[in-house]
């Protein structure tokens, strides 16, 4: 066969069935200029990038050469992670007596406590995983737990641990603590005497005149529930009934109490009182003011400055004083005669009683004289007086006028004086003299329930069988 034949068969051949298949290899080409496996994808590394190697970036769907393990993107030899500050392993996963923090190994003892790295996000019971930090969780103002669980009586809300079940705390669930109820969340209070004191806050929620922060009055009861019964100025006079032998305390302008206070009472403290015992009356006097009380309703009547009734208070510092009874031992009927105690000695008044009106007697001199001396109190720690006529309810345990020393066996006038801590007794009808004192508390009056304090007491007079304490303010 000719050359050309040949030619022309093999080239028809050619043309009716096409060259022989190749059959194409599972593996990839090599590359010629290094032994790193080339993945021909839109994921692969750029032309002539190498992926695969030890410290190469990882092929793609993370696969590396032979033993290597792909760890944040690079293939590294399995001994290279795992260990203390080596990179986590496959699945987070470090050696025994590491955890995986952060994508690094470190010893179990350094993560997972307070204030350490979470351990792979886990920190140790009572602690929860905040920015790759345990901090405490579940008390009062700490995160929430996990599940936003939080300590007793403590609720999670915005993700922090806050008291609940008290009155405007959040509820804890639907629970309130008692004498409250869960209301749109928050816990208020069952205010069942309708003060605005809900119980639970409220000392005594069956009584509207008790409630935290209330005024105290003088009603003998708690009413700021402080646990202390007409407790500050609540009560500023005290009245004892010789015939039942017990004290009534009173507010000393009942007025105020309504919210309506008198304009004739005392707003400064009171020096002294001298009462007018046919008007059942009693002037109280300040440093620089005089008030009229009905003793009968223990009303404020009148008022005014003090020295327009006795000028000759005018410039003095008073501290005492006490009257005697019109018509006592034959006097004048329509007359009461008074003693001022001031700085400067003993001022002598009387009062007209059909022209109600003060009007100057005498002046005597500080007393230097007062005998015995031993029974005498200090003439300027003086803080409060009385006359009583008879000594009929037996207070003073002897006769006033024994002191004088005579056969006589009327009783006689006594003048009560209350100085420092003690009550001295003044025979003020015959001689003159002063008789034993004794304390206070042993006074009989001043032992019985109900009785003043001794710091309250400002001054007094007796009328009608009646001890009369005027408070401080």
């Amino acid at each position: 066969m000719g050359r050309a034949m040949f030619a022309a068969i093999v080239a028809n051949v050619f043309a009716c069935t096409g060259p022989e298949p190749v059959t194409p290899s599972d593996r990839p080409a090599r590359d010629a200029t290094a032994d790193t496996i080339v993945t021909p994808t839109d994921g692969a590394p750029p032309d002539g990038a190498a992926c695969g190697g030890e410290a190469q970036p990882c092929c793609v769907g993370s696969m590396c050469n032979a033993t290597l393990v792909c760890e944040v993107n690079v293939c590294r030899a399995q001994t290279t992670c795992g260990a203390d500050m080596q990179p986590c392993c496959v699945g987070s996963s470090c050696r025994s007596g590491f955890v995986c923090a952060s994508g690094t190994c470190r010893p179990t003892t350094a993560c997972g406590g307070l204030s350490q790295s979470c351990c792979s996000g886990a920190c140790e019971s009572g602690l929860r995983c905040l920015a790759d930090r345990c901090e405490a969780c579940g008390g009062a103002m700490q995160a929430c737990c996990g599940g936003g669980a939080c300590g007793t009586s403590l609720s999670c809300v915005a993700d922090r641990c806050q008291p609940c079940g008290g009155v405007g705390q959040p509820c804890c669930g639907s629970a309130c603590t008692a004498g409250t109820e869960c209301t749109a969340g928050t816990c208020r209070g069952v205010d069942r005497d309708m003060d605005g004191s809900p119980a639970g806050v409220d000392c005594d929620d069956a009584n509207p005149l008790r409630a935290p922060g209330r005024r105290e009055i003088c009603d003998g009861v708690d009413n700021n529930c402080n646990t202390t019964i007409d407790d500050g100025n609540a009560c500023g006079l005290w009245v004892h009934t010789a015939a039942s032998g017990s004290w009534a305390a009173y507010a000393l302008d009942p007025m105020a109490e309504t919210g309506a206070p008198s304009p004739h009472a005392p707003t400064t403290a009171v020096r002294f009182v001298l009462d007018i015992e046919s008007l059942a009356i009693a002037y109280v006097f300040t440093d620089t003011t005089h008030h009229v009380l009905d003793v009968r309703t223990r009303q404020w009547t009148a008022s005014g400055p003090r020295d327009a009734i006795i000028a000759q208070l005018a410039g003095r510092e008073a501290f005492g004083g006490y009257t005697v009874p019109a018509g006592h031992a034959g006097g004048n009927p329509n007359l009461e005669g008074g003693a001022i105690l001031t700085t400067t000695g003993v001022i002598n008044v009387q009062f007209d009683i059909a022209m109600r009106r003060w009007s100057f007697l005498s002046e005597a001199p500080i007393p230097t004289d007062w005998a015995p001396a031993a029974n005498a109190p200090m003439y300027s720690s003086i803080r409060a007086a009385w006359l009583d006529i008879g000594n009929a309810d037996n207070w003073v345990t002897f006769s006033p006028m024994s002191l004088c020393m005579t056969t006589t066996t009327r009783v006689g006038p006594y003048a009560g004086v209350l100085s420092g801590d003690r009550v001295f007794f003044f025979e003020a009808g015959s001689c003159n003299r002063w008789g034993p004192p004794v304390s206070f508390a042993s006074f009989a009056p001043f032992t019985r329930a109900g009785s003043p304090p001794l710091a309250r007491v400002a001054a007094a007079f007796f009328q009608a069988g009646q001890l009369v304490i005027v408070g401080t303010r």
